[in-house]
């Protein structure tokens, strides 16, 4: 006898074909907004000869949504339900079920689709089961607002925030705050452009966005920067129900970017210093005839380098200036840059940025 020899049970089961079918869904989740249309894509698995039209249901749909063509024809493996929202449908989630009805075997059958959900990989498997028997709706609630823009080139410095007009409409009555940013999704590098976040009051209908534009952004080229803008608000809806809506701009920020026209340096590239001191910290402002006016000088960063400075101010027309820069008896580092940032105004509601770093090699 073989060793090892291991015994096996197989279980057959032999039963006569019936005609059937099954229903499949690529998704297990609708999006449509309030007033808005989708569809949903249904395939049909025929089986053992059945080829008679199958009559489609969604059990579980709420009031003021209409569904059409309903009857999958004889012999078609696929569909395709269109859905209609009306407007006054709460912007909620439902879980919803596709019922398919024949005749096949003479009697009637009704079978339930199944849906794939994204938890499934590129092999199929998933953590449980792989699908579904029921879908989910997901009611939008319809925009409140509108946002534009300019769509034309701005001129604007490098090293500055530069304050870009921007417009809103408000829609059926809405008058609640609305908060602005950078757009998650941009047609080109920003290069390091920042749209400092922006809250407009309520019933406000325009506004100037700032719009931060980095003195080291495209050294020695003229750029052509386009750019997105957002915005979302926060609000109760006629229902009682928290909603929040998210808009994308309709035309772009464009902005042509000009040299900077102040310029932060470090006279130093490297201080020695001791721990527990304080060291002083020579710095120089290089002006053009554009900017005259005064700069606030801070230290960044200051809470990650156990480093303090009290800001300083480079008067108007001045271009030079010392900082304090006192350094906490524990730190550990032996060698770190610490960066200062000037900022002064260049026009009303223009800011202008510059900033300059030292390395301090600390010694015992």
């Amino acid at each position: 006898k073989p060793r090892n020899r291991s015994t096996r049970i197989y279980r057959m089961s032999v039963a006569l074909s019936q005609e059937d079918f099954q229903l499949r869904l690529a998704a297990d989740n609708v999006n449509i907004t309030q007033g808005g249309k989708s569809s949903i894509s249904v395939d049909v698995v025929r089986l053992s000869g059945f080829n008679g039209p199958i009559a489609l249901n969604v059990k579980g749909l709420p009031e003021g949504i209409t569904i059409e063509e309903t009857t999958v024809p004889e012999k078609k493996t696929t569909a395709t339900l269109k859905l209609k929202v009306g407007e006054d449908v709460p912007a909620r989630s439902w879980p919803l079920q596709l019922i398919g009805q024949a005749k096949a075997n003479g009697q009637q059958i009704e079978r339930v689709a199944l849906a794939s959900h994204f938890g499934i990989d590129s092999e199929g498997a998933s953590v449980g089961p792989a699908k579904r028997d029921r879908f989910s709706l997901a009611v939008r609630h319809k925009p409140v607002f509108r946002l534009y823009c300019p769509e034309a080139y701005q001129y604007a410095h490098r090293g500055t925030v530069y304050p870009y007009g921007m417009e809103i409409e408000r829609l059926d009555g809405f008058d609640g705050e609305i908060i602005v940013q950078t757009g998650d999704r941009q047609n080109r590098d920003m290069d390091g452009i920042e749209f400092l976040t922006t809250a407009i009051p309520p019933a406000k209908t325009d506004f100037m966005m700032p719009i931060y534009l980095p003195e080291t952004m495209h050294i020695n080229v003229q750029s052509q920067s386009q750019l997105y803008t957002q915005a979302y608000a926060i609000f109760n809806d006629k229902y009682g129900d928290r909603q929040s809506v998210l808009v994308l701009a309709e035309k772009r920020n464009m902005i042509r970017t000009l040299p900077p026209v102040v310029k932060l340096k470090s006279v130093d590239d490297r201080i020695k210093v001791r721990r527990g001191e304080t060291v002083t910290c020579r710095l120089a402002l290089e002006r053009t005839s554009n900017f005259l006016g005064p700069m606030q000088v801070t230290l960044l960063d200051s809470s990650d380098t156990a480093c303090t400075a009290e800001p300083i101010t480079i008067p108007a027309r001045a271009t030079e200036a010392r900082i304090a820069l006192s350094l906490e008896s524990s730190i550990r580092a032996e060698s770190f840059t610490v960066r200062f940032r000037a900022v002064g105004e260049l026009t009303p509601g223009t800011q202008v940025i510059s900033e300059a770093q030292v390395m301090l090699d600390v010694e015992d």
